[in-house]
């Protein structure tokens, strides 16, 4: 299970060197549609996107994925809010986390991660 952001989610060769299967794409293009998985999670990086709808269906997503044995990336703009909430997601609903252990284990693999506080409430 990968997290970034736009950058690297828009680079096929490394997607591939990395062994990514499917992609979360959070409120960004969907690239590589000919070579990949997407999941296309609509959610606007501000106070007012209700994430909530989108964390269910995203937690699924990559729990049925790596049950696959693929490679999932998730990523956002910047891999800080949107993907990271979605990841969040999928470690409380598949993980058995709780919020902050959740957030907890994202950081210690993306320092950067800072999901939006109305967003850490929809978990």
């Amino acid at each position: 299970l990968l997290l970034s952001g736009e950058s690297f989610a828009s680079n096929r060769e490394k997607l591939q060197a990395a062994g990514v299967t499917a992609i979360i794409a959070c409120g960004c293009r969907c690239h590589f549609v000919d070579t990949f998985t997407y999941l296309d999670v609509r959610l606007k990086d501000d106070s007012h996107a209700k994430a909530g709808r989108h964390l269910d269906p995203a937690a699924d997503f990559i729990a049925l994925h790596l049950a696959k044995g693929g490679t999932v990336l998730c990523h956002c703009k910047a891999g800080i809010c949107r993907s990271t909430t979605m990841v969040m997601a999928y470690l409380i609903k598949y993980r058995g986390l709780g919020v902050d252990e959740a957030l907890a284990a994202v950081r210690q693999a993306r320092r950067c991660a800072n999901p939006r506080g109305e967003f850490v409430a929809a978990l």
